[in-house]
């Protein structure tokens, strides 16, 4: 589970150099390069098989071959970002290497000889998408009542008599249902959500008018959050998460995140993941 949702640069894959064009215009930008992690694994399946377009390693005349060139280290970002909008019962492993080709401006199959590593890039990608596929919810738009709990507890998102934790009870005005109150299961506003194809905000069961995207996301932590010398106390790990967010665009940072609490505190960044949401 760990490997699924934490990245840690290995030398398997990638150089530990700079992270060209990645845009990430924030004060924690160095912070973020400090605890990007990258993990290999195995093969490209999703769904219930293997996709049906041809193998990475199918034939070419490497006679016929360009010139060869290595992947980029930004290479897990770019091939997130070549997952959007597609159907990944039919994009392959090869598709994903045809996309960083024509990102990078290549020529076809430059990037032949680094096809394991494009596997090895792509591997905990599908676990992610995977896991989040596993615990997807399935009641979005049930009937379900406010109870007591979620009155007196909000930290349980005021879930109600909804059967899947990371829903709430959410009645007809937006507003989440209260002791009594009669709404429909839905992902609350800002609350994590979880993508069925990348790039696809549509598929998260976000509440009306939210939509689910998906993010990088880290954070820098502190030791004291409203009294006493701040001072921090280390960088989380990067993760790719989606959240029901404004559509606009107007919470994309993910500072909303952020906390300052009695003896603790986090300052929270975020990128957009996918091209399209």
């Amino acid at each position: 589970a760990v490997l699924s949702q934490d990245f840690q640069i290995n030398s398997v894959c990638c150089r530990t150099r700079s992270l060209p064009s990645m845009a990430f215009i924030t004060p924690h930008a160095i912070a973020f390069v400090a605890v990007l992690a990258f993990h290999a694994g195995t093969a490209l399946a999703m769904r219930d098989g293997n996709p049906g377009a041809p193998s990475i390693d199918a034939p070419v005349d490497e006679a016929t071959l360009p010139k060869q060139h290595r992947v980029p280290d930004d290479v897990v970002f770019r091939i997130v970002k070549s997952l959007s909008g597609k159907d990944l019962a039919t994009f392959s492993a090869r598709h994903v290497r045809w996309a960083l080709e024509d990102n990078l401006g290549y020529p076809r199959n430059s990037l032949w000889s680094e096809r394991s590593k494009v596997v090895q890039a792509l591997a905990p990608i599908i676990e992610i998408i995977k896991d989040d596929r596993k615990k997807r919810v399935n009641i979005a738009g049930k009937a379900c009542s406010g109870t007591s709990e979620s009155t007196w507890n909000p930290g349980t998102w005021y879930q109600g008599t909804c059967n899947d934790y990371e829903t709430s009870c959410i009645a007809a005005d937006g507003k989440f249902a209260l002791a009594g109150e009669k709404g429909k299961c839905y992902v609350a506003h800002r609350r994590r959500c979880r993508q069925q194809d990348p790039g696809d905000g549509t598929s998260g069961a976000c509440v009306a008018g939210y939509t689910c995207r998906g993010f990088w996301t880290w954070s820098l932590g502190g030791s004291v959050g409203t009294v006493g010398d701040p001072g921090h106390t280390g960088a989380s790990s990067l993760k790719l998460y989606g959240f029901c967010v404004n559509p606009n665009g107007s919470e994309d940072t993910l500072e909303w995140k952020s906390f300052r609490w009695h003896m603790s505190s986090a300052a929270y960044s975020g990128t957009r993941a996918y091209t399209t949401d």
